[in-house]
């Protein structure tokens, strides 16, 4: 009836290992691009918040107003203000702030939990 050497559980382990082998590139490429789109929008948002500090008349307000507002803005995009300097003399503002990518394996492990955490420095000037 059967031939001597069966072959039906052949295919449903190959195709186990195959699902598996794409679940993996799945959530591979899932981090990859999480991390990827994290770092570009913290350098977007950086840069936005450094402009509108610097349109906000940077001169005439104190660094306590402009750090509230900064902080203001990073929270609304889920990042954590670090920083402001507000370099009088070359007119520039400097904003850095920081955010945790959402990944699914990354974050998850204490060698690589580094490489979710990002941070990115914005620069405006103020003339």
């Amino acid at each position: 009836m059967y031939p001597l050497n069966d072959e039906r559980g052949l295919v449903v382990g190959w195709m186990a290992k195959l699902l598996l082998l794409f679940a993996l590139l799945g959530i591979l490429i899932y981090d990859t691009a999480a991390l990827a789109v994290n770092g570009f929008q913290l350098d977007s948002l950086s840069d936005e918040i450094a402009i509108s500090i610097a349109l906000s008349d940077a001169d005439d307000k104190h660094l306590f107003d402009l750090e509230r507002e900064a902080r203001k803005m990073a929270r609304t995009k889920d990042a954590k203000f670090v920083s402001l300097e507000v370099d009088r003399e070359l007119e520039q503002v400097r904003v850095t702030i920081r955010r945790e990518a959402a990944t699914l394996v990354v974050k998850r492990f204490s060698q690589t939990s580094d490489w979710g955490r990002m941070s990115a420095t914005g620069r405006s000037s103020t003339d």
